[in-house]
């Protein structure tokens, strides 16, 4: 059983076994709510590949009878993910009482002292060894803005440390890294929705552990293991001289300190994409004659848009005697319902792990197929 992260425990320290069948307990008591979650996920995922198999059997035209048992199957497991969320709900308040409760009970402090190392650091070497397991939890959500913004920071960080703290990143429920991330997230997506009129944020979530594990190796420093026992066993003074060593040696006594030799590690990776409502004339470019540089109008919508042109165009034409819109303006209208411009603002919080950010070029499958013009790649697109 692997016990949660704590930052009192440091590779090569002297570390405590009451500290160790605290963390234990601690990890037990919460994992109820592991579980839930897990099961949840599970149904909620469950959902998910139903529906894509009901399109696929609507698709292949498959007889109304079929469909119908689907459909009844997935009322059916709709209502085991409603009884799973709240279940969730029940047993993640349930433990996290306990683990608070527990937490105040056995007194755990983030400030601790311990006696020194009682390696030689000269010596002292660490290696990793592949004796773990690699795993990733991925979650990703969007966060839309309808009306009011107002809020929609905190809906954001709260997605972000319940995703961290479910996924056993700490273990204890209340790990400082994932409030500290959190937090971060929160700051980013406030200061966007200051400054620009979003669309939304799209938040994804990626926790893992690695299965290379780090352990330790090199000599003891006698003087210092002394010192360290004497320091953590004032009742048990250890002596040196011969003759005390000789008792030792045929002492049955059963105390002992513990040193922390290995440790597996986890990351987490929290990545925020704040997509911009951005509408504009496709006739403007950036930065062009006749625009104003940011893409023909930041902040109005495309109803409005269209709206005004059609408006315009009518009357042109009922001056000129015609009737109905242009086929100019038809095609204008297509292009610019079909313009795809994505203005994105992008964040990035790792906690663990520093990925490679380097640049990179990347090119479309169709634009690798078809060539380099617009008129191609649309012509390849909708063969």
């Amino acid at each position: 059983m692997s016990i949660p992260a704590d930052p009192s425990m440091v590779l090569g320290q002297i570390v405590s076994l009451e500290k160790l069948e605290n963390l234990k307990e601690l990890a037990k008591i919460l994992a109820p709510e592991s579980f839930a979650r897990d099961k949840l996920n599970a149904l909620l995922l469950a959902n998910y590949n139903l529906k894509a198999l009901l399109m696929e059997l609507t698709n292949l035209e498959v007889d109304e009878a079929t469909l119908k048992s689907v459909e009844a199957k997935m009322k059916e497991l709709k209502k085991k993910t409603g009884d799973a969320a709240i279940d969730l709900a029940a047993k993640s308040i349930k433990c996290q009482e306990d683990a608070a409760a527990f937490r105040e009970k056995s007194g755990s402090s983030m400030i601790e002292s311990a006696p020194e190392s009682p390696y030689d650091m000269a010596t002292l070497q660490v290696e990793g060894k592949p004796v773990a397991m690699d795993s990733i939890n991925f979650d990703v959500q969007f966060f839309r803005i309808e009306e009011d913004s107002t809020g929609h920071s905190t809906k954001v960080a709260k997605f972000v440390s319940q995703s961290l703290e479910g996924n056993g990143n700490s273990g204890t429920g209340s790990d400082p890294s994932a409030k500290d991330v959190s937090g971060k997230a929160e700051k980013a997506t406030s200061e966007q929705t200051k400054n620009h009129k979003l669309e939304g944020t799209l938040v994804i979530v990626c926790t893992c552990t690695h299965k290379m594990a780090n352990f330790v190796k090199g000599s003891m420093d006698a003087a210092r293991a002394v010192e360290a026992w004497n320091q953590l066993f004032p009742d048990s003074h250890f002596r040196t001289d011969p003759i005390s060593l000789l008792k030792y040696a045929n002492s049955k006594d059963e105390k002992a300190f513990n040193v922390l030799t290995g440790a597996t590690y986890g990351s987490s990776f929290v990545g925020l994409a704040h997509f911009l409502e951005e509408v504009g004339d496709p006739n403007k470019t950036k930065g062009g004659d006749g625009g104003d540089g940011d893409g023909g109008g930041v902040g109005e919508t495309m109803a409005k848009v269209l709206q005004e042109e059609a408006t315009k165009e009518l009357m042109l034409q009922e001056v000129s005697g015609k009737f109905g819109v242009s086929d100019e303006f038809t095609s204008t209208t297509r292009n610019m319902v079909n313009r795809s411009t994505i203005s994105a603002h992008c964040s990035l919080i790792c906690m663990g792990a520093v990925p490679d950010i380097s640049p990179s070029t990347v090119q479309t499958f169709a634009m690798s197929q078809a060539g380099s013009s617009t008129t191609e790649v649309m012509t390849y697109h909708h063969r």
